[in-house]
């Protein structure tokens, strides 16, 4: 994934308190429940995304963001 596509994800995901995402290298890392995990690939991210958003009641904002990042 491009640097600038990651940074946008990245700054896109800071209202979601439970987890954190982050732009590193050429991809995002996400940091939640004392855990963390890295992706390159966009599409891996977005499936970890919704269900962690959905393990922790906020798949509705996930999918919010997603929209706005597609738009």
């Amino acid at each position: 994934m491009k640097n600038s596509r990651a940074k946008t994800i990245a700054e896109s995901f800071s209202r979601i308190s439970s987890f954190a995402v982050e732009s590193a290298g050429k991809g995002i890392c996400v940091h939640y429940l004392d855990n963390h995990a890295y992706f390159v690939r966009e599409a891996c991210f977005w499936s970890f995304a919704f269900r962690l958003g959905y393990a922790n009641h906020e798949e509705g904002q996930v999918a919010e963001i997603e929209a706005e990042l597609l738009a």
